[in-house]
């Protein structure tokens, strides 16, 4: 998927009024496609991670001015935030670096 289509797709799982600009989410598309490349231990993106990108730069977008806040309570609400947002796919990445044949050495 090209980061056109990403763009597009992002904006449209946004909260309702929540306006950002393409320049924004062009940024974070490069940020956590890096940091899923780094986690797959890929030469390249790994294209195959395309939903979790864009589940991802929503997040990411979501909590903007909450960076470094682990919970926030209002009168009786209280959310705690994910740390790492990638946490979460942990399990995707494990996947991934499998079926490519990366990942853990094991020595027969």
């Amino acid at each position: 998927m090209d980061d056109s289509t990403m763009i597009s797709t992002i904006k449209k799982l946004l909260l309702a009024g929540d306006s950002v600009s393409d320049e924004a989410i062009t940024f974070y598309i490069g940020l956590v496609k890096k940091r899923i490349k780094a986690k797959c231990e890929a030469i390249t993106y790994p294209t195959d991670m395309d939903e979790i990108t864009i589940d991802i730069v929503v997040s990411y977008i979501n909590r903007r001015g909450k960076e470094g806040y682990s919970n926030e309570s209002e009168g009786e609400v209280s959310v705690s935030m994910i740390g790492d947002l990638l946490a979460p796919y942990s399990d995707d990445f494990e996947a991934y670096k499998k079926s490519q044949g990366t990942g853990k050495l094991r020595f027969i």
